[in-house]
């Protein structure tokens, strides 16, 4: 009898710590979002991206970002790709088009070496290609700024991505700070 009660004794402290230790974990990540998304251009935008994601540490947060931006950037390059592809007439909006393919193209080659440096620990070394990418994405959407009006939604997508990509240099920025 004296065992079992052991046994059982054990168990109620692993469940109880477990449940315990489960909910800091929780309160943590959840307090990292609770930094990050108030001090960004967009915080509705950086709490909808995360809202499905809430109990993820840190790391994980992060490179949850990172994937979804790599996503947005690629969807706004073919959107831009294709823009470019069809403009026949106005040669400055090709221009533009071609622009801001080649920025875009630069923000998904840094986020993807983000994504590569995040796998090997180096945080800061993806903060850096991080904010190499929304430089890029800068760029394109700084283009939008000399005429001739935009007559398509490329520049709505490109402030989206642009604020993606700003929401993912949080992120990285925060983690590297721990890498320091």
């Amino acid at each position: 009898m004296g065992v079992f009660s052991y046994v059982g004794f054990s168990l109620c402290c692993v469940l109880f710590f477990g449940v315990v230790l489960s909910h800091a974990d929780t309160t943590l990540q959840n307090d990292t979002i609770s930094t990050i998304c108030p001090n960004t251009s967009n915080p509705l935008l950086c709490w909808q991206m995360l809202k499905s994601v809430r109990n993820l540490d840190s790391v994980s947060l992060t490179n949850y970002t990172l994937n979804f931006t790599r996503t947005s950037a690629i969807e706004c390059l073919h959107y831009a790709q294709g823009l470019e592809a069809k403009e026949t007439v106005n040669l400055e909006l090709k221009k533009r088009y071609s622009y801001c393919s080649k920025s875009i193209k630069s923000t998904v080659t840094d986020i993807e070496v983000a994504q590569e440096y995040m796998g090997y620990g180096s945080y800061i070394v993806a903060d850096l290609n991080t904010m190499g990418a929304f430089t890029d994405s800068g760029d394109c959407l700084n283009s939008f700024n000399q005429p001739p009006p935009e007559p398509s939604a490329l520049q709505k997508s490109v402030k989206n991505l642009n604020d993606i990509c700003e929401i993912a240099c949080h992120f990285t920025h925060f983690i590297a700070g721990d890498d320091a």
